[in-house]
């Protein structure tokens, strides 16, 4: 879009605060004090509204937001810009926008986005994309259709990748007849303030659950909320007296929900879950005996996939779709000699890795872009254990195995390259476990020294040292990040 400079620009009293005038109606973004309306109506198709028909839960709007500030800064990053900060100020406003968006039930920009956006401090810029969906399919997919929306015109993208921006802000909202209505709100700011430096809604809890196999081959658990660990820095919590005869695996489809997975003794997979109240009893999935043990990953609300490795060292895949699960389908081509590794960069999107012919760690991923299942491809390494993957946003994977000198090691995927196996250090003594609170953010987890469980953390632009989580463990140790739920 072509940007023209207003009458007031030059103006040298109105220096700090300068406006871009549209070049359409439809289309506009503002750069200062004089602000009617800021930037973008989420994209015109002809002369009508495009809708673009996705679904959400009806407790979505703090989820959306964090997928939202994910998507937004991995778009800045490829674009070569900052992260943006979420704030709180921002978010606030861009919230009641769009609840009084859906009570009007239309879209359109904030009139009084200039004083409504003044809680931005010392702004010298802001931006504004408002958009409306149809609920469908749930909250991930919604975020993901509102991007992609937002990517295809030229204008909304151009807020989203604006270096000038330095903080913003989701809001989103259930009218009639299930539409969505969505904000999101921009701001470059001196000295912000209302809280704008936090990276995450204050919503939602910086959180970690950790379990493992203890030495009496029960399961265990340990949470990370805030700044502590309970029950302790070294304590753990039994979850029963069932007997595990594998590493445990867990994943989430959501803020209070849990899903364990484990092989019993008769070789059968097996699920334990929290509903955010209570955990279950144990099922066992009576169709199909796997040789490893599992690893599980969500990509939607509901949706959970699980794999591992059967006897004859072939690939396994088992999901529930919301409703019900499907059985055991096997991929025969290719064999693989450790525990799989399963995660997922985005809605519908799997990669799986596993430690195969040489050593070296395999992958295979599944996409929703009409291709499929890819083959395995070689991503090189020499590895004596199971690797472990996990993703803090669209396009992005972090990798880990434990090398043959007991170091862990370390390859990301930023699309579309691989980087080269970097060693962190240590000396572990089991395959590594990974999972993200957020954008940037890595824990990883694996048996050390005594047989206690180590932490490792990544918060950009570094990382920690292993730091003793106590216990006394068999095999891996398994962990799942809920406040920012896995794509």
């Amino acid at each position: 879009m072509n940007i023209k400079k207003s009458k007031n620009t030059n103006n040298k009293n109105n220096s700090r605060r300068k406006f871009y005038k549209p070049t359409t109606a439809k289309n506009r973004f503002y750069k200062s004090g004089k602000l009617r309306l800021a930037a973008f109506i989420i994209a015109i198709v002809g002369s009508g509204l495009f809708i673009a028909y996705i679904a959400l839960a009806e407790t979505w709007s703090p989820y959306f937001a964090a997928d939202q500030l994910s998507r937004v800064n991995y778009e800045r990053a490829i674009n070569g810009q900052k992260n943006l900060k979420l704030s709180n100020c921002l978010q606030i406003k861009a919230q009641a926008w769009a609840e009084a968006m859906a009570k009007k039930g239309s879209v359109s920009h904030n009139p009084n986005i200039a004083t409504e956006y003044a809680c931005a401090g010392d702004w010298r810029k802001l931006g504004e994309n408002v958009g409306v969906t149809v609920a469908q399919y749930g909250w991930r997919k919604a975020s993901i259709d509102n991007m992609e929306a937002y990517k295809q015109s030229p204008g909304h993208y151009l807020n989203i990748v604006r270096p000038e921006f330095t903080a913003v802000g989701f809001g989103s909202a259930k009218g009639a007849n299930d539409r969505i209505y969505s904000v999101q709100a921009y701001a470059d700011c001196g000295t912000c303030t209302g809280g704008w430096d936090i990276q995450q809604p204050a919503v939602v809890p910086d959180r970690i659950d950790t379990f493992a196999r203890g030495g009496d081959n029960k399961l265990y658990h340990k949470a990370f909320s805030v700044d502590k660990w309970y029950p302790s820095l070294a304590g753990w919590n039994s979850l029963g007296d069932t007997l595990l005869a594998s590493s445990p695996t867990v994943s989430s489809w959501g803020v209070g929900r849990l899903d364990v997975f484990a092989k019993n003794s008769a070789g059968y997979l097996i699920h334990k879950w929290w509903n955010g109240t209570s955990w279950s009893g144990w099922e066992t999935f009576t169709d199909g005996i796997i040789a490893s043990s599992p690893s599980a990953v969500s990509w939607g609300d509901r949706r959970i996939d699980v794999v591992a490795r059967s006897s004859s060292n072939r690939l396994m895949h088992k999901w529930f779709d919301g409703t019900s699960w499907s059985g055991w389908v096997t991929f025969n081509e290719g064999a693989i000699y450790s525990d799989p590794a399963i995660s997922s960069s985005d809605y519908n999107l799997l990669d799986v890795f596993a430690r195969g012919d040489g050593d070296a760690i395999y992958h295979k991923y599944y996409t929703r872009y009409g291709g499929g299942w890819s083959g395995w491809q070689s991503l090189g390494g020499t590895t004596k254990d199971s690797p472990s993957a996990v993703s803090w946003g669209p396009g992005r994977i972090d990798l880990f195995t434990r090398g043959t000198d007991n170091k862990l090691y370390h390859k990301w995927y930023s699309r579309p390259n691989w980087s080269d196996w970097e060693s962190l250090g240590g000396a572990i003594t089991s395959a590594p476990s990974a999972s993200s609170r957020g954008s940037l953010r890595l824990d990883v987890f694996a048996r050390g020294s005594g047989n206690a469980v180590y932490h490792k953390q990544f918060n950009r632009p570094n990382w920690s040292g292993w730091q003793s989580l106590g216990g006394f463990i068999i095999g891996s140790p398994a962990s799942v990040s809920w406040n920012f739920p896995p794509y």
